[in-house]
């Protein structure tokens, strides 16, 4: 009995006698007992009040017993119910069981019965109480089972629970989504070790849990349900059983892929930047070499004609002019060629379009001369050009470089070649090319070559190391590529590539 408030119970009886008897004997047992009549009060009893157990004898007026329990079945779940039937009357309390009732008694002369009551009714109460508690912890088990998949199903990352064959048991839509599987039912079909892109990360994760029994922070690339891959992190434990045995794993993925993208962008930029301050330190150097060179004879002449001008003859004071004017025309050179490198390095976008080479290639020859005249230079050009697409300035510096190495560097007197290749149907360039009759170089200087800021044989190179780092960047650019092919003793030819003219004939 409960120890906060008596037992209620409802006896529905149209004996008055027994049902005086029946009373007296569980109120002597503690309970609280009320009687109804016949069924219909009974009925409007049950539904007025609270009771914690209901008897009802069958033999009554306007409801039977059997009558008055389908009707209390059909309002709504049965209390704890007790038939009682006379004697012979076995078959009703079978059809009462089957309607729900807890248990029957059956009547006896002597009214033995009722000293059956309390324990009936403790078995009965005990009996419901633990029903009770099942239903109870069977909902909150749903109920955790429900926040459980809400919480699994609804964290942005990746859970999943998977056997130690590598079969899922179960995956969340965080994780079918990562790796892009249409519906839950196919990616439980996989197995764990198809995702992995390198079989090699599978066998390291397999050899950390069986070590330690879990894994944190394991990265590895993942392959999705198209072929693409991810990245993603891994933390996963061991569920084991009472006698150890790993029962499955369980564990959550992160998708990294951005984060990597951005770590290789980093690694990239610092290598950059170290290529940069490198090449940097190059440019300082032969910047430094080459505005050091026309540089020191106007500081000597300058001091000459400040000291001893009255003292120089005519023809000498022409050629310390003359040497003067050289080396000022040097420098500004040099300057011109840093701003047009500066351009090449930051300007965003080039407007580029079909090139008239032979107009180009005329310009750069007007710039050069000069030189070419004063080295008996011969010069010999194409009937014709392809047409190939760039930014009509910046090639002209490219045939300027050219020329003026082949001039420079070429035979005594000279002798150059120009000439360009039809477009390459494969690659859809155009090769251009000058070629010299000089003393060509080794495989080791043309490896050199085009190298930023990088000079050759210094006794050699009258000019400054600008030059052919200055191509390079401009072709690069440009879309094309530069390259050389020389022998020493057998001249050299120096090339670069332009994207051809898709709309030229």
């Amino acid at each position: 009995m409960s120890e906060t408030r008596p037992i209620r119970i409802l006896y529905m009886e149209d004996d008055p006698g027994l049902a005086r008897l029946f009373q007296t004997k569980l109120e002597r047992a503690g309970y609280m007992v009320d009687i109804a009549r016949d069924g219909a009060e009974g009925l409007d009893m049950v539904e007025a009040g609270f009771y914690d157990l209901v008897a009802v004898d069958q033999a009554m007026p306007r409801y039977e017993g059997l009558e008055v329990i389908r009707i209390l079945a059909s309002r709504g779940p049965l209390p704890p119910t007790i038939m009682v039937t006379a004697a012979g009357s076995e078959h009703v309390a079978v059809e009462a069981m089957r309607l729900g009732v807890s248990d029957y008694l059956v009547k006896d002369a002597e009214a033995k019965y009722l000293d059956l009551l309390d324990p009936v009714i403790q078995h009965i109460l005990r009996q419901h109480q633990l029903i009770e508690e099942k239903q109870r912890a069977e909902e909150a088990l749903r109920e955790s089972e429900a926040r459980y998949r809400g919480l699994f199903d609804g964290v942005p990352v990746g859970l999943y629970q998977s056997t130690p064959d590598g079969d899922l048991i179960d995956a969340n839509p965080a994780l079918m989504e990562m790796l892009g599987y249409p519906d839950q039912e196919t990616l439980l079909a996989a197995n764990v070790a198809q995702f992995y892109v390198d079989p090699d990360d599978r066998r390291r994760w397999r050899e950390l849990m069986d070590r330690s029994g879990v894994v944190r922070a394991f990265e590895m690339r993942l392959r999705r349900y198209d072929g693409t891959s991810i990245w993603a992190r891994d933390t996963a434990r061991a569920t084991r059983s009472p006698d150890d045995r790993v029962l499955y794993y369980e564990g959550s993925l992160e998708d990294i892929t951005a984060r990597k993208r951005a770590e290789e962008a980093l690694r990239e930029r610092a290598a950059e930047l170290e290529r940069r301050n490198e090449e940097l330190d190059a440019f300082a150097h032969t910047v430094a070499h080459d505005l050091k060179g026309p540089l020191s004879p106007l500081i000597g002449f300058a001091h000459v004609l400040t000291q001893a001008s009255d003292r120089l003859s005519e023809g000498q004071t022409h050629e310390i002019y003359q040497t003067i004017a050289r080396s000022s025309r040097k420098m500004a050179n040099i300057i011109d060629e840093l701003l047009l490198l500066s351009s090449v390095r930051t300007m965003e976008e080039v407007e580029t379009g079909p090139l008239d080479m032979a107009r180009v290639v005329a310009q750069a020859q007007a710039r050069l001369a000069h030189f070419a005249e004063e080295r008996q230079a011969e010069i010999l050009l194409p009937e014709a050009w392809p047409v190939a697409v760039g930014y009509g300035p910046w090639i002209e510096e490219v045939w300027v470089n050219y020329l003026s190495n082949a001039i420079k560097y070429g035979g005594e007197p000279p002798r150059v070649e120009l000439g360009a290749a039809v477009p390459d149907v494969a690659t859809g360039g155009v090769r251009f090319w000058v070629q010299d009759n000089g003393a060509g170089l080794t495989p080791e200087e043309q490896a050199r070559l085009f190298t930023p800021f990088t000079r050759l044989d210094q006794t050699r190179a009258t000019g400054h190391g600008l030059g052919l780092s200055i191509v390079r960047r401009i072709v690069e650019r440009l879309g094309g590529q530069v390259d050389v092919d020389s022998t020493p003793g057998e001249g050299s030819v120096f090339g670069f590539t332009l994207p051809s003219d898709p709309t030229a004939p």
